[in-house]
């Protein structure tokens, strides 16, 4: 199994090479290998016991901001997402502190804020 989980969020590139039976690397033009259709067939975010972020409050709301507060886990980091009540899109906001403050807010609308808990990976 290969861990790629430092590289989320990107695109990457893996190589492969064909080794003979003793450990040497046979010339390109003399065999050749092929693999195409690679799959992820899952992929391990980290342990959690199914919690969900506490005493989440909303506070400092002005034109164009507020501030999210949540009480701290353990070994957690956290997503944040918004999006305006009547939009489709969420901007989401990976953070490992437990408040942050959302910039940018249009006066006169409404939104709806989520904040979900990411353990750490054992």
């Amino acid at each position: 199994m290969l861990d790629l989980t430092q590289y989320i969020g990107q695109t990457i590139y893996i190589g492969f090479r064909q080794h003979n039976v003793d450990n040497s690397i046979t010339p390109s033009l003399t065999s050749a290998i092929g693999i195409d259709d690679v799959k992820v067939s899952s992929i391990l975010l980290g342990v959690c016991n199914g919690s969900a972020p506490e005493s989440l409050a909303v506070s400092e709301i002005t034109q164009p901001k507020a501030r999210v507060d949540w009480d701290p886990k353990a070994d957690a980091t956290y997503v944040l997402r918004y999006k305006r009540i009547t939009g489709t899109a969420w901007t989401e906001v990976p953070l490992t502190a437990y408040a942050y403050t959302i910039n940018g807010l249009e006066k006169d609308a409404n939104y709806e804020v989520q904040v979900a808990t990411v353990f750490q990976k054992l």
